[in-house]
């Protein structure tokens, strides 16, 4: 839009000229955004919950603890050993960041972490349906993740209906 506008400023119109051109940026950064996180080597886990520019609802709604530890799963800013090997002073191959809580030879990443470690075994158990980690997938960890974010959407939504009936 803007190499156009400049080639041919008789055609400006000034009434929507700010309008346009506030869009125009907007639309540059979200694509310079998206061209960035598909090219990123470190926000793989992002990448599959984030898919466009915006505002998550359920930030408004989760408590601060629990928003604070999935922010840092989603954005990979965590102690595992897929993100402490990339920064260590011996830096670790990708394919040798093994698990040092279990002593597996598993890649100690996000999907590792919530599905598969034995260390939480018990945890899981408590608060996960079976089938969400017994034959676990990286799908089925993204549909955890969405479901837990979808459940305090529904939560906060209801929260919020409920006190625009006692007002």
């Amino acid at each position: 839009m803007c190499g156009r506008l400049w080639d041919n400023p008789s055609s400006i119109n000034l009434k929507h000229f700010p309008v346009a051109y506030k869009n125009a940026i907007i639309n540059d950064f979200k694509n310079s955004w998206l061209l960035s996180l598909s090219t990123s080597t470190v926000l793989c886990t992002y990448r599959l919950f984030k898919h466009d520019f915006n505002f998550p609802t359920y930030l408004d709604c989760v408590p601060r603890k629990i928003r604070v530890v999935f922010t840092k799963l989603r954005l990979s800013s965590h102690q595992l050993s897929v993100e402490t090997g990339r920064y260590a002073s011996n830096r670790t191959p990708h394919i040798e960041r093994y698990c040092l809580i279990c002593n597996s030879i598993d890649l100690e990443d996000e999907y590792h972490f919530l599905l598969i470690c034995n260390m939480y075994t018990d945890i899981r158990r408590k608060y996960i349906d079976k089938r969400n980690y017994e034959k676990s997938s990286v799908l089925k960890c993204l549909n955890l993740f969405n479901l837990i974010m979808l459940l305090y959407s529904i939560i906060c939504e209801n929260m919020c209906m409920k006190r625009l009936k006692n007002e």
